[in-house]
């Protein structure tokens, strides 16, 4: 499910995923760097959100990130990201952001990208994740919505 709502200057933002055939085997301790990358149907990135594994909570399934107040530039106004482990190992990723800094434009379709980086583990690349959400449907505020 995806839904982003223009406002102003800035979009509301409201991304959750199931991510099957990613499977991990812990989520604790936080090691994890998470990107976040939704990108326009014209490939220009609308928003390209780095968190820190520091600034995640950690359980043995679940990462948490709040942010309300936008006090961390990198992760550009996203306010609200859980990742939870399921029990095959599979992710269920949830992304929420009420500042999120970009605009939102007409478009067909939104590219999704999940990357999950080892930190402290020199020369070993991000797992990520990608998906394309289209067609996108208006919605009545000016926005744009996808659900499967």
């Amino acid at each position: 499910m995806l839904r982003i709502q223009p406002d102003g200057d800035v979009s509301r933002v409201r991304l959750r995923a199931h991510v099957d055939g990613f499977a991990v085997d812990s989520l604790k301790p936080s090691t994890r760097t998470v990107h976040i990358q939704l990108a326009g149907d014209t490939g220009e990135p609308l928003i390209c959100a780095r968190i820190e594994a520091t600034q995640f909570r950690a359980s043995r399934r679940r990462l948490r990130f709040r942010d309300k107040s936008n006090s961390i530039p990198e992760a550009e106004g996203l306010s609200h990201v859980r990742i939870r482990r399921r029990g095959n190992g599979d992710l269920t990723v949830s992304v929420k952001g009420r500042r999120a800094k970009f605009v939102t434009g007409m478009m067909d379709a939104v590219r999704v990208g999940i990357g999950l980086e080892e930190t402290g583990m020199a020369g070993v690349p991000p797992r990520c994740f990608g998906a394309v959400a289209e067609p996108l449907r208006p919605t009545k505020r000016g926005g744009v919505k996808f659900r499967r």
